[in-house]
């Protein structure tokens, strides 16, 4: 197993626990989380809140990645991501819904 791949699993595990501190310990003090729903964040704490806000706004969290690879500076995975989101607060009311995606990741 590799160090990246390490990385991955811990990434994965934290954000299945909602554990914002597990998480933000895995970027570095300055470092820049980009999620597509809920955009940028900036430094551990930020992102330890942005998994607060997954949470409380969904369940049922699952990330695979697939295919690594990395030098020592660089790593890329695909994934495959889902989650039930809580939906009540929505434009039209719908309680929930399934949403899921599927990209590519690059840490450093």
């Amino acid at each position: 197993m590799t160090r990246f791949t390490e990385v991955l699993e811990r990434f994965v595990a934290a954000v299945v626990a909602s554990d914002g501190a597990a998480l933000g310990a895995l970027f570095t003090p300055d470092g820049v989380y980009v999620d597509e729903l809920f955009g940028a964040h900036h430094g551990r704490a930020a992102i330890a809140a942005m998994l607060q806000r997954f949470h409380d706004t969904g369940r049922d969290y699952r990330w695979d990645f697939c295919d690594p690879v990395s030098d020592d500076g660089t790593g890329y995975a695909r994934f495959r991501f889902s989650s039930s989101r809580d939906c009540r607060n929505a434009r039209g009311g719908g309680l929930s819904s399934r949403a899921s995606a599927s990209s590519v990741s690059r840490a450093a």
